[in-house]
């Protein structure tokens, strides 16, 4: 008896330092908006969601310096309780993200699954759309979704004097049943970002498929219009760079220059694309003021648009704030950039030509 008890104790403790090498977390953000949307000569009020989801994510620790880790990421509209509609959902419970990696301090980090956006977009607009977590209708509107992220395989270096390299490698899946479709095009994509103090900075390159993730691109130079999906610009491609600067641990200002070419096999364009912002931490308080411009693609007049953002935030905490906001797009009469109401057929009536604004008022909570 005393020899099982022995036995059962000793199990125990083993079972619990292996359960103390491994975690799981849930995690998540809810960010909803009530908006006063027009688009064109069209006003709606509603209430939208900026792209809210819930997570899991969990590592264990393999021995000899190596961890596995998982991350998978759900996107859902509280306003209603659906899933994710947005393209990167794509239909899927854990499309948003979800993948499966072995790290390690030394060696970096090696995954493989849907990265949610191309390492090109992380090095570039994600560091500079500084507002609500670069979501919902103040998001960067002229940023080019350039590359696949899903069925991708991907590499990060550990940093190494302030710098990283991420390369990844998306594939253009089809079935192999499938004769008719057009499949995607694999993408290719590297980024290298560095941080120093209070300077940080990236830039990278990414080919493929062009993609909007939920975003309409309508007009635009003549056969790249790819709203149904018909003409995947499967060779498009992006190169640019990006900076920041912390004057004070309240104030900084940030920028990026991206360089767009569509390429359909047939017909090329090309546009250059920036933006700039700034954020002021007032205690509690948060200023935000950002200024965007994608030029008119080459060959094709009247396809610019620019986009401004005044937000307000005020923290309530750590984890909650309120905030506030009103943006714009310009459009020229050949294009539109920005999204669309918050329906199930949000393209309804918009035409090319047609400004975007916004006033809203929200409240984003992480858990």
């Amino acid at each position: 008896m005393k020899r099982n008890l022995v036995i059962a104790a000793a199990a125990t403790l083993a079972t619990g330092a292996v359960m103390a090498q491994s975690s799981v977390t849930l995690y998540g953000r809810i960010n909803e908006t009530v908006e006063r949307v027009k688009i064109g000569k069209e006003k709606v009020t509603e209430v939208r969601d900026n792209q809210s989801f819930l997570g899991f994510k969990g590592t264990e620790d393999i021995g000899t310096g190596l961890k596995a880790s998982f991350l998978l990421e759900a996107q859902f509209n509280p306003d209603d309780g659906r899933a994710g509609t947005s393209v990167n959902q794509g239909g899927s419970f854990f499309g948003r993200e979800s993948w499966i990696a072995i790290s390690s301090d030394n060696l970096g980090r090696f995954r493989l699954g849907n990265m949610q956006f191309s390492s090109f977009y992380y090095s570039t607009a994600d560091a500079v759309g500084q507002h609500n977590g670069d979501a919902g209708t103040s998001s960067d509107a002229l940023f080019l979704y350039v590359g696949n992220v899903k069925n991708t395989v991907a590499y990060i270096t550990p940093a190494i004097y302030g710098t990283t390299v991420e390369v990844q490698y998306g594939l253009g899946e089809r079935s192999a049943t499938d004769n008719t479709s057009k499949a995607a095009g694999n993408t290719r994509s590297v980024a290298v970002m560095y941080d120093n103090g209070g300077f940080h900075a990236g830039g990278g390159y990414v080919k493929g498929p062009l993609t909007q993730f939920g975003r309409l691109f309508l007009g635009g130079p003549t056969n790249f219009n790819d709203v149904d999906g018909t003409n995947p610009l499967n060779s498009s491609q992006s190169y640019g760079g990006r900076a920041m600067y912390e004057f004070t641990p309240t104030f900084n200002v940030a920028g990026y220059v991206n360089r767009d070419e569509l390429d359909d096999g047939s017909n090329k364009a090309k546009r250059t694309s920036f933006r700039i912002s700034s954020k002021l931490s007032l205690g509690a308080s948060d200023l935000h003021l950002d200024v965007g411009r994608a030029n008119s693609f080459s060959g094709t007049s009247k396809t610019g648009a620019e986009q401004y953002t005044f937000a307000y935030n005020y923290n309530l905490s750590k984890r909650t704030k309120l905030y506030a906001y009103y943006t714009r797009v310009d459009n020229d009469r050949n294009i539109y950039y920005g999204p669309g109401f918050s329906s199930s057929n949000q393209s309804a009536g918009i035409q090319t030509g047609d400004n975007f604004s916004s006033f809203a008022v929200g409240i984003r909570h992480l858990f």
